[in-house]
């Protein structure tokens, strides 16, 4: 079994399987692009669709009762045939690339390029190890591990938040139906996102600058440590995909005004609150002015949120939830979980100047700031119009939809202030290159480039096999793996903790989101016994290791009676094989 094996051979695994699948979907997504733009910028473009287009073509299936392990290996066949001749011309591309690449580059610059690439080799074996990072185990990677086993995620889970996901997360359903290891898909999941981000966040820096080795070199370096909270780029969410998405659509505005509306509706499938940053994007447009081009990437994007906002509407009433709940009453909200959705964010930044998010505050934003700097000392930036009028828009926007403060995390993929230093600097760079420019700017990307954190990270993790690497994130996974022989999908766990991914149960955690979970918890506590058979709730996890809370213990003193412990450390489980029937 691959559970079995060192941490590194199943993360090794992951990027092979991970890289041959974008590879085939960036072939295929290239007949999309318009022709129009130069070659660099079609597979820029087409690297950075593939995901959430086919987490669109996932999520059509499921809601048509198509999709499930044999529909998923059937459409994984015929993209990989598909894809075949782009494949070639993809291949001879990059060599082509390469080899430009390095035209009157010194030893010295190669040797820096072959450095970079190894660093770059670490951060994708880095990513593919799988890591508990954020809520990745309570409902990210549980919609593709739904999709695969019951076809949709809407029944297969007492919490709404696998339902309303975007496109990102249905798209590593096709990865999902690979294998049976969901340590496996956990990690292929993590370089999925990856590959769908970095290296086309690279191309681009590439082509908007002029593109020179140590140029190559520094955007190797730099991402994904400069983004902000870098861990979107390698976790299986949409944030850095997002990100991704947006800024390639400030990119391409000069270029093609209908690829950056495609982009920003993508973008909108893939998370709600992406639709701040095209509201901006779109008074950008209206600056540069329009640009010609073919429109299918526009229909791509507009057939995705298409999709998104009728599964939305087909489950919840409601094409925009969990935004907007007042005006469309559903199943899954209520006053409570409307207070919850406006305090959720609200943590940290000032409402008027929140919109600077995590540029200003973290310190890989600052080095972003250095290399700014640095580069305006020698060069004058040229072609900024666009991004002053989307930075500018972007923060009187911000008011508007946030109404008190708003945590780093939730908005690093949507910075205004991330995007303009970003763009700033590569447009900077785009007169001929200095060197002193590129040598500084190659330091300060090696002091975020974290390689020294991801390497010992790795030689950590590869003491033991990959469970119990995983275990040193994650403790409760071998009680998860104790449970699965005793509990059937159809019924219930009861847990302080949201993570669900290792269950195949439907797991309730005991601070719901939806009115249907907290009355279950509620008659849990005041009528036990009816409400454990008419739920099928089989068992209640705790942590040994600390006390229980008042809500968790009346559950367990409620049902102790009727139940037996298992002792699974780090855990305590109260367990019945008949739903906490009475004694015979």
């Amino acid at each position: 079994m691959l559970d079995a094996l060192p941490p590194i051979v199943l993360a090794a695994v992951a990027v092979a399987a991970a890289a041959l699948w974008q590879w085939a979907g960036t072939a295929l997504m290239l007949k999309a692009v318009p022709r129009e733009l130069s070659d660099g910028w079609r597979i820029a473009l087409a690297a950075a669709l593939w995901l959430p287009v086919s987490g669109a073509a996932a999520m059509a299936l499921s809601l048509a009762h198509l999709a499930g392990r044999a529909s998923l290996l059937a459409g994984t066949a015929l993209v990989l045939l598909a894809s075949i001749p782009n494949a070639r011309w993809l291949l001879q591309q990059a060599r082509r690339g390469f080899a430009s690449l390095f035209d009157g580059a010194s030893r010295t610059e190669r040797y820096v390029v072959g450095a970079a690439l190894f660093v770059q080799v670490v951060f994708i074996l880095f990513a593919a190890h799988p890591q508990r990072i954020y809520d990745q185990l309570n409902y990210h990677l549980v919609v593709g591990e739904l999709v695969v086993r019951d076809g949709q995620p809407f029944t297969g889970a007492w919490d709404p938040h696998a339902m309303f996901t975007g496109v990102v997360e249905w798209g590593l359903s096709w990865h999902r139906s690979w294998g049976g290891s969901k340590l496996f898909f956990h990690g292929l999941a993590q370089i999925a996102v990856y590959f769908a981000t970095v290296p086309a966040l690279i191309l681009a820096g590439l082509l908007l600058a002029r593109p020179t080795a140590l140029w190559f070199a520094a955007l190797c370096l730099a991402l994904p440590g400069v983004v902000p909270e870098n861990s979107i780029l390698r976790m299986a969410k949409p944030d850095g995909v997002v990100l991704a998405l947006v800024a390639l659509a400030l990119a391409v505005l000069p270029r093609s005004t209908l690829a950056a509306l495609g982009l920003c509706l993508l973008s909108m499938a893939c998370k709600a609150s992406a639709f701040h940053g095209a509201l901006a994007l779109g008074a950008a447009a209206v600056a540069v002015g329009y640009r010609r081009g073919t429109p299918w990437i526009a229909l791509l994007g507009a057939a995705a949120l298409a999709v998104q906002l009728c599964k939305n509407a087909l489950v919840f009433a409601n094409p925009v939830y969990p935004a907007l709940g007042a005006l469309f009453p559903s199943w899954a909200t209520d006053a409570w979980t409307e207070q919850y959705w406006r305090g959720f964010a609200f943590e940290h930044l000032p409402r008027w100047r929140g919109w600077l998010g995590p540029v200003f505050f973290l310190w890989p934003a600052r080095v972003l700031a250095g290399m700014l700097l640095i580069a305006a000392v020698w060069q004058r930036p040229r072609q900024v119009k666009p991004i002053v009028v989307f930075a500018a828009s972007y923060a009187v926007l911000w008011p508007l939809f946030y109404g008190g403060t708003i945590p780093a995390r939730f908005v690093s993929p949507f910075s205004a202030g991330l995007l303009v230093l970003w763009w700033l600097l590569v447009a900077s760079l785009a007169q001929p290159a200095r060197r002193r420019v590129e040598i500084l700017s190659l330091l300060l990307a090696i002091t975020v480039c974290g390689l020294g954190w991801a390497a010992m990270n790795i030689v950590k993790w590869n003491h033991a096999s990959a469970v119990d690497a995983y275990a040193m994130q994650w403790p409760r996974i071998h009680t998860a793996r104790a449970l699965q022989p005793l509990l059937e999908p159809s019924e219930t766990i009861v847990a302080d903790a949201p993570e669900k991914f290792f269950f195949d149960a439907k797991l309730l955690y005991e601070e719901p989101l939806s009115p249907r979970e907290r009355a279950i918890l509620q008659g849990l506590r005041e009528d036990a016994v009816h409400t454990a058979a008419a739920n099928k709730v089989k068992a209640v996890i705790v942590g040994a290791g600390h006390p229980m809370s008042p809500g968790m213990q009346r559950i367990w003193d409620a049902l102790r009676s009727r139940g037996r412990v298992l002792e699974l450390p780090p855990d305590r489980v109260l367990f019945s094989e008949c739903y906490f029937c009475p004694p015979r």
